[in-house]
Formats: structure tokens, sequence, C-alpha cells
């Protein structure tokens, strides 16, 4: 599998299926309470491929502290979260200057 050599790798990553460099979540989106679709990109320049993925929480292996009842616990059953789309800051910066 190949990486590319000028980025360092600290975190967990998925390797593109294509190229073997990094891919980037850009969006997701809420399945069910315990599915989540990702939209990922490849991080190379000459590749560039976009995938769809699917991340499931299979079982807890620490339980939470928060007690039942708690306020900051969801409610069983209640909706996940909306779409959220990840930019870049730059490209959050560019679509500012040219929406004024």
């Amino acid at each position: 599998m190949r990486r590319s050599t000028d980025r360092q790798h600290a975190r967990p990553h998925i390797s593109c299926p294509v190229c073997g460099d990094v891919l980037r979540i850009y969006a997701s989106r809420p399945v069910s309470a315990h599915h989540r679709e990702l939209f990922c990109r490849c991080l190379s320049e000459a590749c560039e491929a976009s995938f769809r993925s699917l991340l499931v929480i299979e079982e807890e292996v620490i339980p939470s502290s928060l007690p039942p009842g708690d306020p900051q616990r969801l409610e069983p059953g209640s909706d996940p979260p909306l779409l959220r789309v990840r930019q870049r800051q730059d490209a959050q910066l560019e679509i500012e200057e040219t929406g004024a």
C-alpha cells in the first residue's frame, strides 16, 4: 500500500482502495440511530476518487458515565443529527468573500 511521504499519519485513517493514499471524510448523514453514511475523497491529487462508506456502532465497550435520566443523555429512539458537510477553512473563506 502506497502512502504520501509528505504527510504524517498520527491518527487512525482509511486508505484509498485505488491508490493507497489517505481518504478524508467530507460529508456524512444519519441512516439510523446507530448507522451513519460517510462520503470520502482521496487526498492524492493524482487520484481524487470518492467513496461512500457506512459507519456502524456495533456495541458499547465501556458504559457511559452518564446515569439514566441525565439531561445530557439522548432520548431512546431520538432522531440523529442532520447532514453535516466539512469544508476546508480556506474554501469557507473563499465562499464568504464571493457571497458578500
